[in-house]
């Protein structure tokens, strides 16, 4: 884990290496780029899981009147979850929600840096389950409020990723506005032909984009492919193709089963802890697609091993998957709990375990917004 500064005859260009990924920034003068020391026993501790340490090491940082303001930041958003993690108090993921919104609206750090906490900000509503409690953090107070679309939670997170790709693209936001507009057909496949194209186009673009910015960021460390982001991009990038070769046919779906198993056998063997939440997410989301090929001998076997999973979780009440499972069953008439109950018979140990996990819920779970993923 090292921070280095380039300057490659243009633009200045600051490498930092944060969780065995690579992230730059391009200043247009060489003084705009600050010299950062990177929290390397924190990342590594993220990395492998190690929560205790994160959180230790996080006050460290903030105590340290030595390390600046990118260095504070980039400490705050890499810690993430991790008290959470901890206690499995929503109010400390609240807490860490708020500490990596004012790293956005910090104007002493980097575009740069400000980009990928806000890509992070946006990310906390998927990463706990869609919760509203979450989604009504991140959008409470200016300027995220005026990025909210008022009943509608999806266009609102992606509202901020657009902002994020504005201030610094990233091939995570990029990919997920993609996400965005390639499950509009999914959930509204009514729309009218000519949106529904622009809806297509548009998932491709941003699509192709996030592929542009992962081989940019690769080229400069290889390392990168084995960070929690990069996950977090092979994971939608898996997803939507599914879902784009719903839509638009080929060559999507050509690709679209062995871009999910490529993806399943790369976060399988992942040694990151967040390798771990994608692979329950990922099998789920390759189980409903599989669902609308009436390939029923592929939906087994991906949910019986996702119910071997669920069964083995020591502490479902942080898993994100586990909590998206609980909110899912409050929208009985949703797609995803219509797919549940759709599965039982093919799988009956899926069912068995989402039943396990939904009624052991803590009592104060609260129902999400709608049933899109």
């Amino acid at each position: 884990m090292i921070s280095r500064i380039f300057n490659w005859g243009g633009p200045l260009i600051a490498i930092i290496i944060i969780g065995a990924c690579v992230y730059y920034f391009i200043a247009k003068a060489p003084g705009n780029v600050p010299d950062i020391t990177m929290p390397t026993k924190l990342i590594e501790a993220q990395r492998t899981g190690d929560v205790e340490t994160v959180v230790t090491e996080l006050e460290a940082i903030r105590n340290d009147p030595t390390r600046n303001e990118d260095e504070k930041a980039i400490a705050t958003f890499a810690a993430d979850g991790a008290e959470f993690q901890i206690t499995g108090k929503l109010e400390d993921r609240i807490k860490s929600i708020r500490d990596i919104k004012a790293v956005v609206t910090n104007t002493e750090v980097t575009d740069r840096t400000r980009a990928l906490a806000l890509n992070v900000v946006a990310a906390s509503f998927a990463d706990t389950g869609r919760s509203p409690i979450v989604f009504d953090e991140i959008f409470k107070d200016a300027p995220f409020n005026q990025y909210k679309v008022e009943g509608d939670p999806e266009e609102s997170i992606r509202k901020l990723y657009e902002w994020s790709y504005e201030i610094v693209p990233t091939y995570i936001s990029a990919i997920r506005i993609s996400r965005w507009y390639a499950e509009q057909f999914v959930f509204y496949p009514d729309l009218p032909a000519n949106i529904a194209n622009q809806n297509a186009a548009r998932a491709i673009e941003f699509l192709n984009n996030a592929d542009s910015l992962v081989v940019a960021q690769s080229r400069l460390d290889p390392s990168m492919l084995q960070s929690a982001r990069y996950i977090e991009n092979r994971h939608w990038r898996a997803i939507n193709i599914g879902r784009l070769s719903r839509q638009v046919g080929q060559p999507y779906t050509n690709q679209y089963k062995k871009e999910y198993e490529d993806y399943l056998a790369f976060v399988s063997a992942s040694p990151n802890a967040y390798a771990k939440g994608s692979l329950l997410y990922g099998r789920y989301m390759y189980a409903a697609r599989l669902f609308k090929d009436n390939d029923n001998v592929s939906v087994k076997k991906q949910l019986d091993i996702l119910a071997a999973d669920l069964n083995a979780l020591e502490n479902p009440d942080t898993v994100a998957f586990v909590q998206f499972l609980r909110n899912t069953k409050s929208q009985p008439a949703g797609v995803n709990w219509t797919f549940i109950k759709d599965v039982s018979e093919i799988s009956p140990t899926f069912r068995a375990a989402v039943d396990r996990l939904v009624l052991s819920a803590p009592t104060n779970s609260a129902p999400m917004w709608n049933d899109n993923y």
